[in-house]
């Protein structure tokens, strides 16, 4: 949940960024103001990737070296493995 209100915040501050300035009252000749493009939207699976991201970050304390959630990941995948050869499949 952290993650997620996080990303639309971060949203919602490029939206106001990407707003123009305030036109001052009483300047009747002016020019408009210049508009700048909206920015990019993250797309789908982007976001996807740093809620991931961001939820393993919350659940893996920092202290835990990356070397050992990689091995224990590699560990799973091994035993999937030969869990699927030996059921056949």
């Amino acid at each position: 949940a952290k993650s997620i209100t996080r990303l639309g915040l971060e949203g919602l501050a490029r939206e106001i960024a990407a707003m123009p300035p305030a036109a001052s009252e009483g300047t009747a000749d002016a020019p408009p103001p210049v508009v700048s493009p909206a920015p990019a939207q993250p797309t789908q699976a982007q976001m996807a990737a740093r809620v991931a991201s961001d939820v393993v970050r919350d659940v893996v304390p920092a202290v835990v070296p990356k070397v050992v959630v990689v091995a224990a990941v590699i560990g799973v995948l091994v035993v999937l493995f030969v869990l699927m050869k030996a059921c056949g499949a």
